[in-house]
């Protein structure tokens, strides 16, 4: 009989629709609220990781502005204050010093809105973000500055002046904080000046007074006859027998060096390859090394006159030498500090900016190149020669060797600056995001003050 009933009821369609919907509204409800708290989740981890972002960026902006990484109680309860959702989180802090990174991770848990009906427990969401921080350790940079003859149109020395300054500022106002920060500013033309207090320096060629030289005439006696052979004149007579060097005038050295013989007139490091000292030129205002006086780089800046030609890779070599531990500059820091307990890096940066394009090259050696020659009054012939491909060349080498010492290169072209020069500027750059051009001077500061941001900024690197 029940069997009978059973069999009815499995025939009879009409209760189908009430059969399913008993048994297939749980799984219904289960698929909704599965939707919901996986909404939920998201958000969750949305909002969390917001946070985690929002806090890892303060604690290194502490650590960065007073040498200390905050408890962990203060970024908690900083994330906390940025977290919507109100749940408390759990938080973890570490540094890494050698990296510039600190890395912060962040747990929270909240309870399903509807799942807990049927899987009792809580919905979790984890969170990881990394911040690297900008100026940390030391940091020294080299302002390689055009000031040739063409910066003295439309004002664009008094711009530079001004753009140099306010980067110099905006360094030094971190460092006014606690930050390691020391600079250079290395005028350049044709040559750069390293200043006539080097004079005698062992990487220089001779830097004392020297002469030029003339030739004059020499003579000597002949009996001859002046007269005629009817009636002769026997007498002693001046005659032109070759010629004698005698000195003319003195010469002084003002500073200015040039550059030396292929291959290392592109080479950055000393090397024991003296650097020859042109007496009697006179060239750009004399570089500032590395200091970490704030008003040494101003006063300097202001200081600075426009004169002369244009041969950039001068600026660049000279630029990078005052990075330097080791001769001709022994100002910066070692490559790696040996005295640090975590093996760190000083970052060295070099910024070279002109208004234009090589218009000189390096001129014909003598040999030999380190001895004084009386037919010249130089070492060999400045840069006075007009292979400007070689001189846009040489300006990629020098570059290329800035580099190679891991040096932050940043370039900036400013004016009315053809394309080409453009292009050697951009591939002179460390990346192409290290390369500015400014038309104008508000441009040329907007361009200083990037690069100082980068220099200075805190940002996510994960």
């Amino acid at each position: 009989m029940v069997m009978s009933t059973i069999n009815r009821l499995l025939k009879d369609k009409r209760g189908n629709f009430a059969t399913m919907a008993i048994f297939g509204f749980p799984v219904m409800f289960a698929s909704v609220a599965l939707s919901l708290d996986v909404m939920n989740a998201l958000r969750l981890k949305t909002e969390l990781q917001n946070a985690n972002d929002t806090a890892v960026l303060f604690a290194t902006r502490n650590y960065q502005e007073k040498k200390v990484v905050p408890s962990v109680a203060e970024v908690t309860a900083f994330l906390q204050a940025n977290f919507k959702s109100g749940t408390p989180a759990n938080v973890n802090i570490s540094i890494d010093s050698a990296k510039t990174t600190i890395t912060l991770t962040a747990d929270a848990s909240v309870k399903p809105m509807l799942m807990n009906y049927f899987s009792p427990g809580m919905l979790k969401a984890s969170v990881l973000s990394k911040s690297k921080m900008g100026v940390t350790g030391s940091l020294e940079f080299a302002l390689a500055l055009d000031t040739t003859g063409s910066m003295s149109s439309d004002n664009k020395l008094a711009n530079l002046k001004i753009a140099a300054t306010n980067f110099v500022n905006m360094l030094y106002d971190l460092k006014d904080r606690g930050a390691d920060i020391s600079g250079s500013v290395v005028p350049f033309a044709a040559y750069v000046n390293v200043g006539t207090s080097n004079a005698g320096a062992s990487w220089l060629t001779n830097t004392d007074t020297k002469y030029t030289y003339k030739q004059v005439p020499k003579y000597k006696q002949v009996w001859t006859n002046t007269g005629t052979k009817k009636k002769p004149k026997w007498q002693w007579v001046d005659v032109q027998d070759g010629y004698d060097t005698v000195v003319d005038q003195t010469l002084t050295w003002n500073g200015c060096v040039g550059s030396r013989p292929t291959p290392r007139n592109t080479i950055e490091p000393y090397g024991s390859t003296k650097f020859p000292a042109l007496v009697g030129i006179s060239c750009s205002d004399s570089l500032q090394p590395l200091t970490s006086s704030r008003s040494t780089l101003v006063n300097k800046i202001n200081s600075l006159s426009a004169s002369g030609w244009t041969y950039i890779p001068e600026g660049v070599m000279w630029g990078a030498r005052t990075l330097t531990s080791s001769e001709p500059f022994t100002q910066g820091k070692p490559p790696v500090d040996p005295t640090a307990s975590v093996v760190k890096k000083a970052r060295k940066v070099l910024i070279v900016m002109t208004d234009g394009e090589n218009t000189l090259s390096p001129g014909t050696w003598q040999a030999p190149y380190n001895e004084f020659s009386p037919s010249s009054a130089f070492h060999y012939d400045p840069n006075n020669g007009a292979d400007t491909v070689a001189a846009d060349s040489n300006t990629l080498k020098a570059c290329t060797e800035a580099k190679s010492k891991d040096l932050e290169v940043y370039t900036i072209s400013f004016g009315t600056v053809p394309n080409a020069v453009k292009t050697m500027l951009a591939s002179c750059a460390s990346s192409p995001n290290n390369y500015f051009h400014a038309s104008t001077g508000t441009a040329l500061n907007e361009a200083f003050k990037d690069i100082g941001d980068e220099l200075l900024s805190i940002h996510l690197s994960q």
